[in-house]
C-alpha cells in the first residue's frame, strides 16, 4: 500500500493537482465481462502494467523527458532542459538532446503518448509558442 502511496502523491505533485479527499464516499468497482486489463485470463497484461508501474517509481525523484519527435522539436526543447529538475531523457537525436533511446523508453513506459506535445497542444487547444508547451508539459516556471 505504501508504494501506491508514494506514486499517487508523486503524480499529485509532479501535475500539481489538488487533493480532495471525502472519508464517508461509497464507491464500486464494477469487472468488464468482456475482457481488457480487468480479465482474469490475461496474466500477461498484469504484468506489463505492474512493469510500467515499477518503471516509473525507479525514477520518482527523475523528471522524465520523452523528445519521440523531429530535429526541429529537439533544438527548440534544448532551451527549456536547463530549467528542467533532475531530467532523465529520451531522445531521436542524441547529438542534439543527448538521452537514451526511444526503444529504451516504450520497453520502460510503454504508451509514449503522455509525451508527446502535439498532442498535448491539440488537448490543451494551445495557440502559444511549442517552447511553451514543452514548459507546461515539464512543469517549467516561467523565467
Amino acid at each position: 500500500m505504501i508504494i501506491i502511496w508514494d506514486c499517487l502523491k508523486l503524480l499529485i505533485e509532479k501535475k500539481r493537482y489538488k487533493l480532495l479527499i471525502v472519508p464517508n464516499a461509497v464507491t464500486w468497482h464494477l469487472k468488464n465481462p468482456d475482457g481488457g486489463i480487468r480479465s482474469n485470463s490475461k496474466h500477461e497484461m498484469f504484468e506489463h502494467d505492474e512493469n510500467i508501474f515499477k518503471n516509473t517509481l525507479k525514477f520518482k525523484n527523475q523528471t522524465i523527458v520523452v523528445l519521440n519527435n523531429g530535429m526541429g522539436d529537439h533544438i527548440v526543447f534544448k532551451h527549456v532542459l536547463p530549467y528542467i529538475k533532475n531530467p532523465v531523457v529520451f531522445s531521436c537525436f542524441p547529438d542534439i538532446i543527448p538521452g537514451k533511446s526511444i526503444a529504451e523508453a516504450m520497453a520502460l513506459f510503454g504508451n509514449l503518448d503522455q509525451f508527446n506535445i502535439y498532442k498535448k497542444m491539440d488537448e490543451w487547444k494551445w495557440s502559444d509558442s511549442l517552447e511553451n508547451a514543452f514548459k507546461k508539459l515539464y512543469g517549467v516556471v516561467a523565467k
